[in-house]
């Protein structure tokens, strides 16, 4: 059977113990990716987080992916708050400002 790379999903029973170590791991192999643009998000009932949908620069839409919402604030914190602008929903844009502010507030304390 042949199937395009760009269709394939991640997959982790939970019988696997996939850690959090190990899906850093994976996460910092491989190329470098752009975010292009937020498109969504929403609450992870499992991990009591939410969650953003990025859209990846030069990628294809089916390889838009949910990432923390803590990851994104660091990662591009600007881009995060310009589509919490965008949203009706009250406390998905205070945990946005929680997440930026938190963050901002650990990188002062170390200086």
């Amino acid at each position: 059977m042949d199937v395009h790379p760009s269709r394939l999903k991640m997959y982790a029973d939970d019988s696997l113990n996939v850690t959090e170590e190990l899906i850093d791991h994976i996460a910092s192999q491989g190329t470098l990716l752009a975010v292009e643009a937020i498109v969504e998000h929403r609450m992870n009932s499992d991990m009591h987080a939410y969650e953003v949908k990025v859209k990846w620069l030069g990628r294809e839409t089916v390889e838009n992916s949910w990432e923390p919402l803590k990851t994104m604030s660091e990662d591009v914190p600007q881009l995060l708050l310009q589509y919490a602008t965008t949203t009706s929903d009250d406390v998905f844009r205070r945990a946005v400002t929680t997440a930026i502010d938190s963050k901002q507030s650990q990188r002062s304390t170390r200086r």
